[in-house]
């Protein structure tokens, strides 16, 4: 295939990915469709033309808060996509930087860049899809507007960030659950964890939810986890499957970190996802 219609399929793909995604927000789509492109080496453009298209889209909903939750929504498919595996780090990484380099020719008002690039780069540090060390060239790698972009990264990311304070709140919900028992309490107070108040997106509040869940559970004794595996069979009813499964999956992939407080990390989380399969909180794999 030439070079030419590679590209010209992945702008068409990129398209199509985002619209879908702002339609539906299902992950799970997106990534079947980047995996079904076939274009492997393309991934970092795709991101790119990805992101430089919510860029403009943002830019045409007329106001900031309809542009915020646009952006909050791209970064949120960047992300799902990035803990499914579809894309790597360094694919993500290498994108960003390739989106930097277009500001300088985009004909946006550079306030409307800072604020794009500023959110785009505290959401996926935040998510740890790039490298903090990615801050240091962005001066160079954005022109102009490079400097604002970083202190606007900064002002989003002021501590305490996003997700600690929401690791604070569920830790103090689930240990309560844990003593009293009581079910119903635990989710009218999870219900009330409002992610517009934390800054953050409510597809990353369900993840960061669940993800908090099962790692205090797997802390605790049988009876806390046979407790924290009914919890979650209850909060399908605050939280998409779609979450579920994210919060499931960024488990997985920091498994590592977590058996280090808990060596039998990995055959309790099997456990708990054949316990969520079985009460139909997670799909079959």
């Amino acid at each position: 295939m030439a070079a030419s219609d590679a590209e010209a399929r992945v702008a068409a793909a990129a398209g199509l990915i985002l619209d879908g995604y702002l339609a539906n927000e299902s992950g799970h789509e997106s990534a079947v469709y980047v995996d079904d492109l076939g274009l492997p080496d393309h991934k970092p453009i795709l991101v790119t033309q990805i992101l430089a298209m919510a860029m403009a889209k943002g830019q045409e909903a007329g106001g900031d808060e309809e542009a915020a939750l646009l952006h909050d929504t791209v970064c949120a498919l960047v992300s799902s996509l990035g803990v499914r595996g579809v894309f790597s780090p360094d694919q993500v990484e290498a994108a960003v930087e390739a989106f930097l380099k277009t500001l300088s020719a985009s004909p946006l008002p550079d306030p409307a860049k800072v604020k794009c690039a500023g959110k785009y780069l505290a959401h996926l540090l935040e998510d740890r899809m790039v490298p903090e060390t990615l801050l240091a060239s962005v001066p160079s790698l954005a022109g102009e507007p490079g400097p604002a972009i970083v202190e606007e990264v900064g002002r989003l990311t002021r501590l305490p960030l996003p997700i600690t304070a929401l690791k604070s709140r569920v830790k103090g919900v689930v240990q309560e659950y844990f003593v009293s028992g009581d079910l119903k309490e635990a989710i009218a107070n999870l219900a009330e964890v409002e992610a517009p108040r934390l800054r953050l997106s409510a597809e990353r509040c369900g993840q960061e939810v669940v993800k908090r869940l099962l790692v205090e559970a797997m802390e605790k004794k049988n009876h806390e986890r046979e407790m924290a595996s009914v919890l979650l069979s209850a909060m399908a009813k605050l939280y998409g499957s779609e979450q579920f499964f994210e919060g499931f999956i960024r488990v997985l992939r920091s498994i590592d970190d977590v058996a280090l407080d808990t060596p039998n990390a990995a055959q309790l989380l099997a456990r708990f996802i054949a316990r969520a399969t079985v009460d139909d909180v997670l799909p079959p794999v």
